[in-house]
């Protein structure tokens, strides 16, 4: 099998993520021929035959994009993607810091810090010695004290 580049394989990934959607994939792949270079041609004609509009079609085209993908740098990939969104601290900051915690929990040690650290003081939130039992049951107020009292932690 001949090496995909980089930018397709980032293509597949953010499809297979539902960053970009199945509508935009199909049209990229009707539309560029690079990709017909790296597949062999019953991959390739799997992908474009392909019933985009169909219920199931996000899972079937799971299943062809796997084959050419390695599934640990998608892991990769999508742990860099979690990371540098909390590095911005958008407004998902303490949905991404839960999802540490989850994965820490799921076996991804190196989330300690973050996960059991960070996130699972936002799973069961606890401010001026007051407990939540969910972060949405905190006020504005509350979760802004909350976050800003894990810094400089979380930017290290």
């Amino acid at each position: 099998m001949t090496t995909i580049p980089q930018d397709i394989k980032e293509r597949f990934y953010k499809t297979i993520k539902g960053d970009i959607s199945l509508d935009n994939f199909e049209q990229w792949l009707y539309a560029d021929k690079e990709l017909e270079k790296y597949l062999n041609s019953t991959d390739y004609l799997d992908l474009i035959s392909l019933s985009y509009k169909q219920s199931g079609a996000k899972n079937e085209l799971w299943n062809l994009l796997k084959k050419h993908i390695d599934l640990g740098e998608f892991e990769t990939y999508k742990m860099l993607e979690l990371l540098n969104e909390a590095k911005q601290k958008t407004e998902r900051l303490p949905h991404i810091l839960m999802k540490f915690y989850d994965l820490y929990c799921k076996g991804y040690n190196f989330f300690q810090d973050l996960g059991l650290g960070i996130g699972l003081a936002i799973e069961v939130p606890r401010v001026n010695n007051m407990t939540a039992d969910t972060w949405d049951e905190l006020t504005s107020e509350q979760q802004k004290e909350l976050l800003d009292g894990f810094s400089p932690q979380l930017e290290e």
